[in-house]
């Protein structure tokens, strides 16, 4: 899945083959972290009765803490664990965890979700440890998770997302290194030469449309990044044009400083407002000195993870609760 974790797809996908073997499977959540936790807030992982496991605690010293805990066998229902100071587990990084705990996890709740997210939908997942209910249902926007007095609740789905103008080396350098960076990458290439380039692992990702209908097409959020890439300001003025109106949390542009200078200049004569205007980050990405068209694409890979970073931070990491139980 592409977001809010990149992997997450990945666990529930494992989960489904799991359970198709018969196999139990427990599903974990992470739903409060404090200090310098290494884990993103709903981030999945899933461990069966017979002790493999899936997902972002797999193989750390969480993971390893998290199965002595599970194995051979645990108790039904949902629950907390807390790892971290003045606890059992005291983690090398100093942070605090807590972990929400579904055993077993249902078969049709996984089944329901991943249905949910091949079909393009925001996920809004609900569970409540006092009750144990554990609800999922379309929803139209995302929402920052939230975990209080018991009540974990977060949005799945193609949270985080970029739009590359042009396919050219750059870009498709870039759109894989995003992919692995849990976007959901989209290539806007209306050039049919160099459509007919592209790679065949990428060319699921692309489209024909002209740039300004693509970002109209894709309805950029305050989850998706806008990068011209093409060079050509054909291609890169129009999209960024359209792009500029919208909620996107990073719009970028590729080439020096004198060439963004005149890009601007011509956006101006097209009508866009300074504010507008400074939006766009150009040159695009972090100044690390580079050349070949991979390390250009590392170096706006660095700006767009610093951006969105930037954008979340504040909002994913919430303080613990004096009654978040831990399970013994």
């Amino acid at each position: 899945m592409n977001g809010p974790r990149g992997d997450d797809r990945d666990v529930l996908d494992q989960v489904s083959e799991w359970q198709a073997r018969g196999l139990s499977v427990t599903l974990v959540s992470v739903v409060a972290t404090q200090g310098g936790a290494p884990h993103e807030l709903g981030s999945l992982s899933a461990i069966t009765a017979c002790g493999r496991a899936t997902g972002t605690i797999a193989g750390t010293c969480l993971g390893e803490w998290l199965a002595a805990r599970l194995l051979p066998s645990a108790p039904s229902g949902v629950w907390t664990l807390v790892a971290g100071p003045d606890t059992e587990l005291d983690l090398p990084c100093g942070a605090r965890i807590v972990l929400l705990v579904e055993n077993p996890i249902a078969s049709a709740h996984i089944a329901r979700w991943r249905h949910l997210l091949s079909v393009g939908s925001y996920v809004g997942r609900t569970v409540d440890v006092d009750t144990g209910d554990c609800r999922l249902s379309p929803v139209l926007t995302w929402q920052e998770p939230t975990w209080t007095e018991g009540r974990w609740q977060a949005v799945y789905g193609p949270a985080w997302r970029v739009l590359l103008l042009g396919a050219g080396a750059v870009a498709l350098a870039l759109a894989r290194l995003a992919q692995t960076l849990g976007f959901q990458v989209t290539l806007c290439e209306p050039r049919a030469p160099l459509r007919a380039a592209i790679p065949a692992d990428l060319v699921s990702c692309v489209t024909a449309l002209m740039p300004d209908d693509a970002v109209l097409a894709l309805r950029p959020d305050a989850r998706t990044a806008v990068i011209a890439l093409a060079h050509d300001p054909r291609i890169d003025d129009l999209g960024l044009w359209e792009a500029v109106t919208t909620e996107a949390f990073y719009i970028a542009a590729l080439g020096s400083a004198a060439s963004h200078r005149q890009r601007l200049d011509r956006l101006a004569t097209l009508g866009v407002d300074p504010e507008a205007r400074a939006r766009i980050e150009g040159p695009a990405g972090l100044a690390i000195g580079s050349r070949t068209p991979s390390e250009i694409a590392v170096a706006v890979a660095g700006g767009l993870v610093m951006r969105r970073r930037a954008a979340r931070d504040a909002a994913r990491h919430s303080p613990l609760t004096p009654d978040e139980a831990l399970y013994s």
